[in-house]
């Protein structure tokens, strides 16, 4: 046995390199995470290991006491925007009227605050550590991920998925659970992988297998059939060749560019319904996003300087709308996000919020161009191919919305985009480098620091285990559920209690156990709730609308039309409601209430199927 004497200053490098793995890792382990056992198998499953992940990182960097001398004066202006961007968000999200959603997110999207402050962190770690961050580490996650994607991928489109998913989409949901998140991010990694191809310092044998990886990721996308991918992976693409070939021939750079530039023109106009690639590009659900912007434009301008609430785009959304809306897609239909990153925050968060996000992006992108000005060879090639990944993942968030999966590694990206463009030359293969240089602070703090990490890793544990009981709780019930089976009520009954009577439980799963409730024979139990639920969310039509029909069961019709009323004001397009108001004010005698919602439902939706129907049952005497 030999011995040997390893010095601090090796050991805090090796710790950061170790950490800038961990990093890696952990965001790899994120994306491809789900648990069938959560009644929100996907979005749940990931904000709970984004949180663990991110104390455990946190933790880590912290215990091992590490002072990197190159947190440099850039670096530094990307942490103080995202200290502004962070705490701006918590100011909106104390103001906001629903802080559950405000902090862990709505409903199947959980992208809260707690989300964004983990976002945030990432990316801070990204940039800062970006000097432990070697080629070969972001070779080897991006082609781990890669394959991952393209073997799923092909299992899901030929029907031989692991899993028996209740999927109304296209099969290709990768492990974000939707067709459009797995084809922007597969186009992502994509725009990676064709990078990979440019660069010299990697072995024939990872070019070649790039070249497959990419070509398997693009049969991926064109069968998921989302747009959206196909338009990042071809942007991504032509950017990528555009800044390749400007650095090597200016002019040739600028024709590439132009003749990309035009292609992509097209692309977009078809994707509109414009031009020659309508019928290729053309999707039904493109026009919808032009509602949704509409809507979240017209929220910012009725409430600039605060928005209407953080994750409380859903509940506003029928009073913005647009009045077309709904005569085209139906008076119930509802969105609770404008899918557009940079409006959804503008809208609620308000302007302050808005700006700050605007200004993380642009500081980004300026970053990444100075970079790619500095850098030549293979460091110019990864900076190449980070930016237009980045700059992909930017053009996704203008039509879609954020999901915990991807946008991680947007994050992520822009965080490395920042800390490559401002590292030395030459640094990018050996985190032993002169020019990596870490320094230890000479006060071991290590002991307290790893008990006072450890003890908020596991206070997190066990939030995160108090959530998760909820998720598996809600599907528990909703296996058990079944009011053909009457010796199974006093199941149901137990299931549903616990649900409700749990405070970290999701609102709609309170609504969801107490249908089953109200289905199984407990009646009263079922509208207790449901009262309950419209106290707390007393603007959102979702919570409002069981309960007037509950009222309206029950017999309780000055009851069932005051709660009607109230949907009224924050939907007041919805012809729906107003039939049923219509109905109840003549039940109860009020023939001139009645006439009113016949002549206004006539007015709003002349040709509809409700006022066919109220121009029936409401006669004039």
């Amino acid at each position: 046995m030999y011995a040997c004497r390893v010095s601090k200053k090796n050991l805090v490098v090796n710790s950061s390199n170790f950490g800038s793995k961990l990093l890696l890792i952990l965001a790899s382990l994120i994306t491809l995470y789900f648990n069938p056992g959560f009644a929100d198998p996907f979005n749940s499953a990931k904000l709970y290991l984004l949180m663990l992940a991110t104390v455990i990182l946190l933790g880590y960097f912290w215990t091992k006491n590490i002072v990197q001398s190159q947190e440099i004066k850039l670096t530094k202006t990307l942490k103080n925007i995202l200290i502004i961007f962070i705490l701006l968000y918590v100011a909106a999200s104390f103001l906001s009227a629903n802080k559950y959603k405000a902090f862990l997110g709505e409903y199947q999207r959980q992208t809260g605050l707690i989300a964004y402050l983990c976002f945030a962190v990432f990316m801070y770690l990204s940039a800062a550590k970006s000097n432990f961050i070697e080629l070969s580490k972001i070779v080897n996650t991006f082609a781990f991920l890669s394959s991952i994607y393209v073997v799923y991928g092909i299992l899901q489109s030929t029907g031989n998925d692991f899993f028996d998913w209740n999927n109304p989409y296209n099969s290709i949901i990768g492990t974000l659970g939707n067709p459009n998140f797995a084809a922007a991010f597969m186009a992502m990694l994509g725009i990676m992988c064709f990078s990979f191809i440019f660069n010299s310092k990697l072995s024939k044998i990872y070019r070649g297998l790039s070249i497959l990886l990419f070509l398997g990721l693009s049969f991926n996308i064109y069968k998921s059939e989302a747009r959206q991918g196909i338009l990042v992976i071809f942007a991504g693409v032509a950017l990528f060749i555009s800044i390749y070939f400007i650095k090597k021939n200016l002019m040739a750079g600028i024709i590439s560019f132009l003749f990309l530039t035009g292609i992509g023109i097209m692309s977009i106009l078809g994707m509109l319904q414009i031009g020659p690639l309508e019928n290729y590009l053309y999707k039904g659900t493109v026009t919808l996003r032009g509602y949704y912007w509409w809507a979240g434009i017209h929220m910012f301008m009725d409430k600039p300087i605060t928005g209407v609430g953080i994750e409380n785009y859903g509940p506003n959304f029928k009073l913005f709308r647009d009045p077309e809306y709904p005569l085209k897609y139906g008076f119930d239909l509802i969105s609770t996000n404008a899918h557009n990153s940079f409006i959804q925050f503008f809208a609620t968060g308000g302007l302050l919020l808005g700006i700050a996000y605007l200004i993380l992006t642009i500081y980004i992108a300026y970053r990444g161009y100075l970079g790619l000005k500095k850098l030549i060879g293979s460091e110019f090639i990864l900076l190449a191919g980070l930016y237009a990944a980045w700059v992909g993942f930017q053009m996704q968030s203008l039509i879609s919305i954020d999901n915990t999966g991807l946008t991680i590694w947007g994050w992520i990206l822009g965080g490395l985009i920042v800390g490559i463009s401002v590292r030395p030359e030459g640094d990018l293969d050996s985190s032993n480098s002169k020019n990596s240089k870490a320094k230890f602070n000479g006060r071991n703090s290590e002991p307290i620091a790893l008990v006072a990490s450890s003890l908020i890793v596991i206070l997190v544990g066990v939030f995160v285990a108090l959530l998760a009981r909820a998720e598996n709780g809600t599907i528990l019930a909703r296996n058990v559920y079944n009011p053909e089976i009457k010796n199974n009520s006093n199941n149901i009954k137990l299931l549903s209690e616990r649900i409700i009577n749990d405070p970290l439980a999701q609102a709609t799963y309170k609504l969801e156990v107490a249908n089953y409730l109200i289905q199984s024979g407990f009646e009263t139990e079922g509208l207790i709730n449901l009262e309950k639920l419209a106290k707390k969310a007393p603007k959102d039509p979702i919570f409002l609308r069981p309960l007037a029909s509950m009222y309206e069961y029950k017999g309780r019709y000055p009851e069932a039309i005051e709660v009607r009323r109230t949907i009224s004001i924050f939907d007041p397009q919805n012809v729906s409601n107003y039939l049923q108001l219509a109905r109840l004010y003549r039940d109860t005698g009020n023939s001139e209430k009645s006439m009113e919602m016949k002549n206004l439902i006539n007015k709003i939706a002349p040709i509809s199927d409700e006022a066919k129907t109220v121009n029936q049952e409401i006669i004039s005497k």
